[in-house]
């Protein structure tokens, strides 16, 4: 949550952010209190909007927001069989590190504390428009 307030005053990375943030906000106020059932499909439609926002600009991140869609639907099984959600929340969990991961990717060079002026291979986007520029 830290790191999407964070990357909501970047530019290149604010809409997701945005969307993020929104799409969270209106999680925690709707399934504070309803069933089970209700839970994860709010979850799968909140991630299924988040996904087709982002699916213009961010289209790797918003491919994970479809797949986070299946992980409810997953969830969902799992409940109804009598599991505990522990392989829910972990498949969720690596899935939403991912999609942080990757929009603090797009921040530019200065990433992480390193500063490459000319280097080889420098990787751009990284969402499937472009995979790399060669300098």
């Amino acid at each position: 949550m830290a790191a999407l307030c964070g990357l909501y005053f970047n530019k290149k990375t604010s809409l997701a952010a945005e969307a993020f943030l929104l799409g969270w906000l209106f999680y925690i106020l709707v399934t504070m209190k309803v069933d089970v059932i209700y839970y994860y499909s709010i979850t799968a439609l909140v991630e299924l909007i988040i996904g087709y926002r982002l699916n213009y600009k961010f289209r790797l991140i918003s491919y994970m927001n479809y797949a986070l869609v299946i992980v409810n639907l997953f969830g969902l099984y799992l409940y109804k069989n009598g599991f505990q959600p522990t392989y829910y929340d972990i498949i969720y969990a690596i899935i939403s590190m991912a999609q942080v991961l990757l929009l603090l990717s797009r921040l530019g060079y200065g990433r992480i504390g390193v500063h490459l002026k000319y280097f080889m291979d420098i990787l751009v986007d990284f969402d499937s428009r472009k995979a790399r520029d060669t300098m």
